[in-house]
């Protein structure tokens, strides 16, 4: 994956309940509140990060990275502070993640997600994301696909 370019942000997304939030690459000072909701960052120069921002406060972050996996492929991490889901900023944080990953010349998103997370497996599904495999025991994780078309300007 490219570097990230700078020129993508800041942009303003509207929410279903009008509020408009900041997308923008994360700052060093956003890191620790970034590894709360993610549960981890990406290894330093190893991808994008990107925010959600209302005021001076952080409501989601997606982390893009490369991964070892046939073609290109990068990894898609999203997490979201609990007062914003149900209100469209994951699919606003999805479908930006699938924008810039698109233009910098991935080939397929992956994500991994509990397969109780009926939610996002459902928002993944709307956005043509389609299941791979399972992981670990039990079968409780799954691998979501998506095979990115570059040169589109809808998907």
């Amino acid at each position: 994956m490219s570097p990230p370019a700078t020129a993508e942000y800041p942009k303003t997304v509207v929410l279903r309940d009008g509020a408009h939030l900041v997308l923008a690459e994360m700052t060093d000072a956003e890191r620790p509140a970034v590894a709360a909701l993610l549960g981890r960052l990406p290894a330093a120069g190893a991808g994008l990060v990107v925010v959600a921002r209302e005021e001076e406060s952080v409501t989601a972050a997606v982390a893009l990275e490369p991964v070892p996996a046939p073609g290109l492929a990068v990894a898609l991490h999203i997490g979201l502070q609990p007062a914003y889901r149900g209100r469209r900023l994951g699919t606003w944080m999805l479908l930006d993640a699938i924008h810039v990953a698109a233009g910098r010349g991935a080939e397929r998103l992956l994500v991994e997600t509990s397969a109780a997370n009926g939610d996002f497996l459902a928002a993944l599904a709307r956005l043509d994301f389609v299941a791979e495999r399972a992981v670990g025991p039990g079968d409780d994780m799954v691998v979501l696909a998506k095979r990115l078309h570059h040169g589109w300007t809808d998907f």
